[in-house]
């Protein structure tokens, strides 16, 4: 594990001193654990070549000035971190055999992967990519007439999932030593992962964790949880970095402004997705409040950081 993480694991779990200079190791700062989600340029085939309808390939390697254009005004806007989505719903990337086993990625895969890369490390910005979204299971096949991903069998299924973690590890592998990759992510939103059972996903989560620890020792795993709330179910499943999203509808249920330190979790959680309004006071209350990051939602989908951008700058300028 990298020796900042040690420090930061250590100082939420109370066992080393968080202040005072006599540590000797350097901590990363709420400024350098915060920036925005890409989330994606296309979802589901930004990283392959979609395979459920015949689009063409427009990966991020095809797509390279909007990716370079949406990178650099990330970092002309004091980004240093950018969680973005990579096989979603396995709609894309990742080719199946005749029984719906995973059996290799598609040629367009490393390509696409190492140009957001590449783009990255150019920017100083530092990637959190999302391996799957819940919609691989979320029950839906179907969006009008087209058929998307949905493989919930990757979950359920032993030797399927052997499978996809047998590909993940070559995959993760890959790259071992590069320092752009700050984390990799299991699932975005696994609660919403409904054609699966919570302890089929839970499992899926833990052998996913697992996996990718064996692969790249010292290598960074979080789960993007729906909200605070759930944080607590994914104690004990070999994270590094536990993670909730936060919208303002939230605010009755999950005030933004609680402790971290009053969650009793044993490693630094950031919030992976928050809405990009008010964004001073959302960031001072989560920096006061003990947490390790914020990631505004987004660029190119729902809410507009764009919009948002300037206060963001102004903030991380003065902090």
């Amino acid at each position: 594990m990298r020796m900042w993480l040690v420090a930061l694991v250590l100082c939420f779990a109370g066992l080393s001193g968080c202040k005072g200079g006599d540590d000797p190791v350097p901590q990363p700062t709420f400024v350098e654990l915060s920036g925005v989600n890409l989330p994606w340029e296309n979802y589901g085939h930004d990283v392959g070549l979609a395979h459920t309808w015949d689009a063409g390939h427009d990966g991020f390697s095809s797509n390279t000035v909007k990716l370079q254009a949406d990178l650099a005004f990330a970092a002309q806007n004091q980004v240093k971190l950018v969680r973005f989505f990579v096989f979603c719903d396995l709609r894309g990337g990742v080719i199946f055999d005749g029984n719906g086993n995973p059996v290799s990625f598609d040629q367009y895969v490393i390509a696409d992967f190492e140009a957001i890369l590449n783009q990255a490390a150019a920017y100083n910005i530092q990637l959190i990519p999302v391996l799957l979204d819940f919609r691989v299971a979320d029950g839906v096949s179907q969006e009008g007439q087209t058929n998307v991903g949905e493989h919930p069998d990757l979950i359920m299924d032993a030797a399927k999932r052997a499978a996809w973690l047998a590909l993940l590890r070559q995959f993760v592998g890959r790259y071992r030593t590069n320092q752009t990759v700050f984390a990799w992510e299991v699932i975005n939103e696994p609660e919403f992962a409904t054609a699966v059972t919570p302890i089929e996903m839970k499992n899926f989560v833990t052998e996913t964790a697992l996996a990718i620890h064996e692969e790249v020792p010292g290598s960074l795993v979080t789960v993007g949880c729906r909200n605070r709330g759930d944080l607590t179910n994914w104690i004990g499943t070999g994270l590094d970095i536990y993670q909730f999203h936060y919208y303002d509808v939230m605010e009755g249920q999950f005030p933004l402004d609680f402790p971290a330190a009053n969650l009793n979790l044993d490693k630094p959680v950031l919030v992976g997705e928050i809405q990009p309004t008010n964004v001073t006071a959302k960031l001072t209350t989560l920096q006061q409040n003990g947490y390790a990051g914020a990631l505004f939602w987004s660029l190119n989908a729902d809410y507009d950081f764009r919009g948002a951008a300037e206060e963001y700058t102004a903030w991380m300028a003065s902090h």
